[in-house]
């Protein structure tokens, strides 16, 4: 549509706000169910019901209580989606309708190279592909510490929740019911 409206000359500049929009837009859809699922959890946990009992208002409940504890599976699939997102723009860019061939792109760079594999010049599309291949699985990588995060309970209440559990917990022994 863009190059249907703008003049020749300018789709090039546009072409990469172009690509960014198309990517970022087909991946709405898990955010939305990820935050609502997430949200319509949390909610109904104990530390929630007891910030409406002690009073806090509700915007102040969103913000302290539920965006951090959302926030974890949000950037678990961010990480997801920019490893996504960035084969995709390889992808596309290699097979030439990605960014223009005079902006730099790791697809770009591959297909270039792709013509002077079997001249003996290999290193020109075996770089840009290990590179591309070393920042995916690094991101793979992040996203598995994320969700080892998430499991092990990292963010499991908000802050101020976690300091009033500690004030309100007992400093007395631990209750063993084989010493009762």
């Amino acid at each position: 549509m863009a190059r249907a409206v703008l003049p020749r000359d300018a789709h090039g500049p546009v072409a990469l706000f172009v690509l960014i929009f198309a990517i970022g837009i087909s991946n709405w859809v898990q955010y939305a169910r990820t935050v609502r699922g997430s949200t319509m959890v949390e909610k109904n946990k104990d530390y929630v019901h007891a910030a409406r009992v002690i009073g806090i208002r509700p915007l102040g409940i969103m913000r302290r209580h539920l965006l951090p504890n959302v926030m974890g599976p949000v950037l678990v699939l961010a990480t997801i989606n920019i490893a996504t997102a960035i084969i995709t723009e390889a992808t596309l860019s290699f097979l030439g309708i990605g960014v223009p061939p005079t902006q730099p792109s790791l697809g770009t760079l591959i297909r270039v190279g792709n013509d002077f594999l079997f001249s003996g010049e290999w290193w020109i599309t075996v770089f840009p592909g290990a590179a591309l291949v070393i920042m995916v699985l690094g991101l793979a990588a992040r996203r598995a510490q994320s969700e080892a995060a998430i499991v092990a309970g990292a963010g499991h209440c908000g802050p101020q929740a976690r300091r009033r559990a500690q004030m309100t917990l007992p400093r007395t022994r631990s209750f063993h019911p084989t010493t009762a």
